[in-house]
């Protein structure tokens, strides 16, 4: 469960139970600094410009192809555009 809907979940039984604050992040096993936290700022144009960036020059494959060479400690796997290198 991630820390957005750990947030809703402990509104939502603050405001049911009537429980503090306190109690309630106890329960949840949250810290009521997280639950406390609000952003500051917004990433989107950060976001917007990486995911650019990102898609000019994509990486390797997630699974890329790997060789073994002279044992099973040594191997290099090969990815469009990049030459070979070398592990072990």
């Amino acid at each position: 469960m991630g820390l957005v809907n750990q947030r809703a979940d402990a509104d939502w039984l603050r405001g049911e139970y009537a429980a503090s604050e306190r109690r309630v992040c106890g329960l949840m096993r949250m810290a009521v600094s997280s639950y406390r936290y609000q952003a500051t700022r917004s990433d989107d144009e950060l976001r917007t410009r990486l995911v650019e960036l990102a898609r000019e020059k994509p990486r390797c494959p997630r699974f890329a192809p790997v060789f073994w060479v002279s044992s099973p400690n040594t191997f290099f796997t090969v990815c469009p555009d990049t030459s070979f290198t070398v592990f072990g």
